[in-house]
């Protein structure tokens, strides 16, 4: 497992979350959605007290992280995080 976050994606947190640097923001699991997981997606929220860290990536000063809980999703794969088209994008690459 292995996390990848662009600074194109910190940028985009930082404009329309509010994210400032030194915050943490965090990947998880959606029960909805379309991903390497049928029905599973991955949503991101700013929280100021991160637990049970798994993986986490740092980029403009801002970390990104993954909880143990869904390691299953990440289990396999290295998760690189970018922002496209006014959008963050999610690419799943299987860990070779």
């Amino acid at each position: 497992m292995k996390l990848i976050v662009s600074p194109e994606a910190a940028k985009w947190c930082k404009e329309e979350m509010g994210v400032r640097e030194g915050d943490y923001v965090q990947l998880f699991v959606k029960l909805y959605g379309k991903s390497i997981h049928p029905n599973y997606s991955l949503g991101i929220i700013k929280n100021e007290t991160p637990e049970d860290v798994l993986l986490q990536s740092s980029a403009d000063g801002v970390t990104f992280y993954v909880s143990e809980k869904d390691a299953w999703f990440f289990d396999g794969y290295q998760c690189t995080v970018t922002a496209r088209n006014g959008e963050l994008d999610y690419w799943f690459e299987p860990e070779s």
